[in-house]
């Protein structure tokens, strides 16, 4: 679900731009079930071939054409080669999974919510990309929100998007939780 709403979002056309602010959504809240370091790492990397695939469709197409190998090669090392592609979810969701297991409380809510963001934004600013792609890219048809990034740059954009994300995620677990108190306390 989050690959397809950011291959909608990589169209660049208002006004799907604004499912930037939910796409994570789905994703992060399976992340949280992570059980191990492991799984958190692999749906990291499922993540990451399934954004490669739905927001890159037109790459694999171009090396098979240029280099004339056949698709399902060309389109097996792409999407094997995805994590690689987009560490970023790898990381950020490593460093979640890290941050909530680090305990309660007010710090380690910070910690837990914050660390994984900045890590993102880190990630993508630190690691060679074959593409420079960021999800602020996607604010663009926006012409509101795109000025920001003459404040803070494009991955600047990308922290927004991922606050955002990150700010409903928990609005949705509290409203969860807290239903499901109401529901056990009768």
């Amino acid at each position: 679900l989050t690959a397809g709403c950011l291959a909608v979002c990589g169209r660049m056309e208002a006004p799907w731009f604004v499912l930037l602010f939910v796409a994570l959504v789905p994703w992060v809240w399976a992340l949280d079930r992570a059980a191990s370091a492991a799984e958190a790492a692999g749906a990291g990397a499922i993540l990451c071939v399934a954004f490669a695939g739905a927001v890159f469709p037109w790459f694999p197409a171009t090396v098979e054409r240029y280099a004339g190998a056949g698709p399902g090669v060309v389109w097996l090392i792409f999407l094997v080669a995805a994590p690689l592609l987009e560490p970023q979810f790898v990381t950020f969701a490593l460093t979640r999974h890290l941050a909530r297991r680090q305990g309660a409380g007010l710090g380690a809510g910070l910690l837990a919510r914050g660390a994984p963001i900045l890590v993102y934004v880190g990630t993508e600013l630190l690691l060679p990309k074959l593409f420079f792609d960021t999800l602020g890219l996607g604010l663009y048809p926006s012409s509101f929100l795109r000025q920001g990034a003459d404040l803070a740059g494009v991955h600047g954009l990308t922290l927004l998007v991922l606050v955002v994300n990150d700010l409903v995620v928990a609005a949705l677990q509290r409203t969860v939780r807290d239903g499901a108190g109401e529901h056990g306390a009768g």
